[in-house]
């Protein structure tokens, strides 16, 4: 098997992997080496582009298999160079990399969260890292935590939970409002930066307002403002399910 050969075109020996294959030549390799192979490219698409990409897309419609391997070995071996590519359109491109998402979530969303799972499976150390710095972040902002909070409380106890909806549109307060409500009922030494050494207390528990839907009377009681209040995380625990005396 040969190692090397001279290029037709600039004249040069080089190595036998510089040369792309190719059945329909003797030692099955080109003649001409990649690098004038892409010159000779880069000319043709320079003298007319449109003609160029017409051809260029006709061939891999008629040759899909094929192009697709193409594709897949050339990132393979840019894949460094393709992946930073990747990253910067996506940083550029916000938006629309959350539309496309979103358009690909609501088309299937059973097939969606199955693939979600199982990449869960394969990449535990990756997804426990991402979802532990993600918390991180998250959590250290009082609103999305408060927000999260309510919302798991209302989720539990609701029958179907909230059906995938905001726990806003169950209430007729914003997150904001809460806020207020809960800043004016701050006992001393509360402050939204050790939140979590304090609950959002439910004065009238909710296994006192049993319901199965939001719709019903006990539910809007149970979350009323007048209902919500601040109260160190020790003295939650120690009220319990019971009314305050």
């Amino acid at each position: 098997m040969i190692t090397s050969q001279t290029c037709t075109k600039c004249g040069i020996e080089k190595p036998i992997n510089d040369y792309k294959k190719c059945k329909g030549y003797k030692f099955g390799f080109q003649r001409i080496c990649r690098e004038c192979c892409n010159a000779i490219k880069r000319s043709n698409y320079l003298k007319d582009p449109e003609t160029y990409n017409k051809k260029s897309s006709l061939w891999q419609q008629q040759n899909r298999a094929r192009a697709n391997e193409n594709a897949r070995i050339s990132r393979g071996k840019r894949k460094d160079e393709v992946n930073a590519y990747k990253r910067m359109w996506r940083a550029e491109n916000k938006d629309k990399v959350k539309a496309t998402r979103r358009k690909s979530y609501l088309s299937n969303p059973q097939k969606h969260n199955q693939r979600t799972v199982e990449w869960k499976k394969k990449n535990r150390a990756h997804s426990g890292a991402y979802h532990n710095a993600y918390c991180k972040v998250y959590y250290s902002q009082p609103d999305k935590k408060l927000s999260h909070s309510i919302s798991v409380l209302m989720n539990r106890m609701l029958q179907k939970g909230k059906e995938g909806k905001s726990w806003r549109k169950y209430v007729d307060y914003s997150l904001d409002e809460l806020k207020t409500h809960l800043e004016n009922k701050f006992l001393p030494g509360m402050t939204w930066e050790n939140y979590g050494e304090w609950h959002v207390d439910h004065i009238v528990p909710r296994v006192l307002l049993p319901c199965l839907s939001h719709t019903e009377e006990n539910f809007s009681k149970c979350w009323a403002l007048n209902n919500l209040q601040p109260l160190w995380k020790i003295d939650n625990l120690k009220k319990g399910a019971r009314l305050a005396s």
